[in-house]
């Protein structure tokens, strides 16, 4: 069975970074490098904007380390059970394996959009310097937090789908082996395809659901923001008509 997802597993980790827009390449080795770390390292840590960005990245790193661990462990168990049973399927390792990996994938996709939202924000502070007042740091987090619920929205959601995906060709592998018999009947009924799949599909749910609070929080921010975050500007200039020569002015409100 795990051979049979591998592909699609692996897609799951890599694809739903593309999900996440107006980030640059958080693969690219160039601005990883030592340069990078060494500015970031210049950083002012006592700034609430670079304190939060470390954050931000430390969270990521968690996350995506304690899923990449899950998995590790889970398929080093799996092995482990085999062999000892000889190299037959051993009795828990399909059972160990339905579980380890989608809950692993569930917890890698938690700390993506932490990890892509902190390479750009760390960016941004080396490029631009921290704000000067406290109310334009204020409001450069309050951008950056909209910025990773949406980055957190379309990874999930995206994340969600691929998951849908395994579950329902996990679950045609489990109707295929059992209209052939090969999961048996009765008391001996082998029921590794159907734990595989039902954790997959419960998978794939948290992800979506992660996807619909990022959502509904990410609504709630951009329809009612609090006014410290608006943000007011004012043109004016000439016009000319028929009628003969005239001013206009506009006064634009934006969060």
């Amino acid at each position: 069975m795990i051979r049979i997802l591998a592909p699609l597993l692996l897609a799951i980790v890599l694809l739903p970074a593309a999900a996440s827009a107006q980030t640059a390449n958080p693969f690219d080795p160039g601005p990883m490098g030592p340069p990078f770390r060494k500015q970031v390292a210049e950083l002012d840590k006592t700034a609430t904007p670079v304190g939060y960005a470390l954050q931000v990245r430390r969270e990521g790193a968690v996350w995506i380390a304690g899923g990449g661990l899950v998995v590790g462990a889970t398929l080093i168990t799996a092995a482990v059970d085999l062999l000892a049973s000889g190299g037959s399927a051993g009795r828990a390792s399909p059972y160990i394996a339905g579980l380890g990996v989608p809950l692993g994938l569930s917890i890698i996709l938690q700390g993506l959009p932490q990890m892509l939202g902190a390479n750009h924000y760390l960016h941004y502070l080396v490029d631009n310097g921290v704000p000067r007042t406290h109310l334009g740091r204020l409001r450069l987090m309050h951008d950056w937090r909209v910025d990773l619920l949406r980055k957190r929205r379309d990874t999930t959601l995206v994340g969600s789908a691929f998951l849908g995906a395994i579950t329902v060709l996990s679950g045609v592998v489990w109707a295929v082996r059992d209209a052939r018999g090969v999961n048996g009947s009765g008391a001996n009924y082998d029921s590794a395809d159907a734990f595989t799949t039902l954790s997959f599909w419960g998978a794939s749910g948290v992800a979506g659901l992660s996807g619909l609070f990022s959502h509904l929080a990410l609504q709630r921010e951009i329809v009612t923001p609090h006014r410290l975050y608006a943000r007011v500007s004012a043109s004016g200039g000439p016009v000319v008509s028929r009628d003969g020569v005239g001013a206009q002015a506009s006064l634009t409100v934006r969060f």
